[in-house]
């Protein structure tokens, strides 16, 4: 059984017979998302960099809505566990995902590869919010995610503009009485 997604057609070409098989698919993928989230009080050190790392590079762009969600949950349920602790670790990691570029062949066409491309950037804006609310308010670390929220801020977007801003508010300090 493949756990891939279902962009293109497979062997069984249309019809009911490929809707049962991409269901079953995406049910797969959901699975795998649920497990993750799971098993995440479970992982060490290296299991949290390559269970972040895996959902980044296949399950944030995932085309069924619900395993993306489902992605996207399990990822925010290890960093919640986790991210502390592995801060380091895991700002390289992120940063690297929001500074990747779609593929040279995908550039100037619009379509899938753009829309993947911004459904990653706006599970890591989410992820990295996710990391920076576990930081003390004086962390450089901190004050590094939120300049990278903001660097962000800036993609033509909306969906990713929405993650960033949402994510932004509970990082800034409470204005201090006069």
């Amino acid at each position: 059984m493949s756990l891939e997604s279902d962009d293109e057609e497979g062997p069984l070409g249309g019809g009911a017979a490929a809707s049962a098989e991409a269901a079953r698919r995406a049910a797969a993928r959901l699975g795998a998302a649920l497990a993750l989230r799971a098993l995440a009080p479970a992982l060490g050190a290296a299991e949290v960099a390559a269970s972040l790392d895996f959902l980044m590079g296949r399950g944030l762009a995932d085309p069924d809505p619900a395993v993306r969600e489902a992605m996207v949950a399990a990822g925010v349920a290890v960093v919640d566990l986790h991210g502390a602790a592995y801060a380091g670790t895991l700002m390289p990691l992120f940063e690297g995902y929001l500074e990747k570029r779609r593929p040279a062949a995908a550039r100037g066409a619009a379509g899938v590869d753009e829309g993947r491309y911004d459904l990653v950037r706006e599970g890591v804006v989410v992820l990295l919010g996710t990391l920076a609310a576990h930081l003390d308010q004086g962390d450089t670390e901190r004050a590094a995610i939120v300049e990278t929220l903001l660097d962000v801020l800036s993609t033509p977007s909306e969906a990713v503009q929405r993650a960033v801003s949402s994510r932004l508010a509970p990082l800034m300090p409470a204005p201090s009485a006069p």
